[in-house]
C-alpha cells in the first residue's frame, strides 16, 4: 500500500475515534445534567473528570488529525 494510502486511512480511522469520542461526550454530559439532583456525589465528579479527559483527549487527537491532513498535502 502506498505511503499515502495508508495516511488517509489513518485519517478516517481518527475521525471515526472522534466522532464516537464526542457522541459519547455528548453522552455523558446528559447523564450528568438528569443525575445533578440526586445525591450519588462521588459518581458525579468522576463523570466531570471523565468528560474533561474526553475533552483534552478529543482536542490531541483533532490536532493529530490536522497534522496528519498537512502530510497528505505535501505528499
Amino acid at each position: 500500500m502506498a505511503k499515502i494510502d495508508e495516511l488517509k486511512e489513518s485519517i478516517a480511522y481518527a475521525k471515526l475515534i472522534l466522532g464516537v469520542m464526542i457522541a459519547t461526550m455528548l453522552s455523558l454530559c446528559g447523564w450528568i445534567a438528569g443525575n445533578l439532583p440526586t445525591n450519588n456525589i462521588i459518581m458525579l465528579i468522576l463523570a466531570f473528570i471523565i468528560e474533561i479527559g474526553l475533552i483534552i483527549i478529543s482536542f490531541r487527537l483533532h490536532k493529530h488529525i490536522r497534522r496528519m491532513i498537512k502530510l497528505v498535502g505535501k505528499l
